[in-house]
């Protein structure tokens, strides 16, 4: 019994000390490990499912709209109150993303809309900051919100920019809180 004890415990602060010594979300793509050693090591980032096959990643929960179920950032830019609070699938490519935790990235698409800013629901999981450029699905649900000026300069912080918060206004942002998003190299 005290055995037993002694292993569940070692066990369980061995998890611990991997997720708290997690910086960054593993590399996007496992050329260099095996599909087991790379879902091992994003599973301690993404308390969700984090799998790879070597070309997809998947953070967060797994896509459950198919492919041809994809919206467009330009549909959703022309009437973002019909797209409120539903759920939609979008692909394109990521043009932006935290640099400290990978926990929002900017989307874009070839429709000619703008950017669209892809937050990780709940902070529940997170994408690698070396994801810029990358083709990604994402699946979740769209928000048209409020950015206050010290949002804009928070968000500004993580990607590397300084901003001078005086100069910035609050905007209506259309965002997507993603539970599940696909990278692909």
């Amino acid at each position: 019994m005290n055995k037993n004890l002694i292993l569940s415990s070692l066990s369980c602060l061995l998890v611990l000390a991997c997720a708290s010594t997690e910086k960054k979300a593993a590399p996007a793509t496992s050329a260099e490990a095996p599909a087991s050693e790379a879902a091992a090591s994003s599973a301690a980032a993404a308390p969700k499912a984090a799998t790879t096959d070597g070309r997809v990643l998947v953070r967060g929960e797994p896509l459950t709209l198919p492919p041809e179920s994809a919206v467009t950032l330009a549909e959703i830019e022309k009437d973002p109150e019909a797209f409120t609070g539903k759920r939609v699938r979008v692909e394109g490519r990521v043009e932006k993303v935290c640099q400290k935790k990978g926990c929002w990235l900017a989307l874009t698409d070839d429709s000619g809309a703008e950017p669209v800013r892809v937050v990780m629901k709940d902070h529940a999981f997170f994408v690698p900051t070396d994801c810029v450029g990358k083709s990604v699905a994402v699946e979740g649900s769209v928000e048209l919100r409020e950015v206050s000026v010290e949002e804009q300069a928070h968000l500004a912080k993580d990607e590397g920019q300084e901003v001078d918060a005086s100069t910035l206004k609050p905007r209506r942002e259309v965002s997507i809180v993603a539970t599940g998003v696909e990278l692909r190299s």
